[in-house]
């Protein structure tokens, strides 16, 4: 069974280098999905994956691959 490595609050804000607000506002804005696990209450944890998705470098609509600006 693949196993998907979930990170709490204070780890996924850690990992993305941003406060808690700023980590929260990701959330709500469904940038970041959240998930709950079964029998552990009202907690909720987030995938690294979608955490590093979040950091990786994005092409600007209207910018030409490779324009070096």
């Amino acid at each position: 069974m693949n196993q998907v490595e979930l990170l709490t609050v204070e780890e996924a804000t850690q990992r993305l280098g941003v406060s808690p607000a700023t980590f929260w506002v990701l959330v709500k804005r469904h940038k970041l999905p959240k998930y709950k696990i079964p029998m552990r209450g009202k907690r909720v944890f987030f995938k690294t994956s979608d955490i590093d998705r979040l950091t990786q470098p994005v092409r600007v609509n209207g910018d030409e691959e490779g324009s070096g600006e």
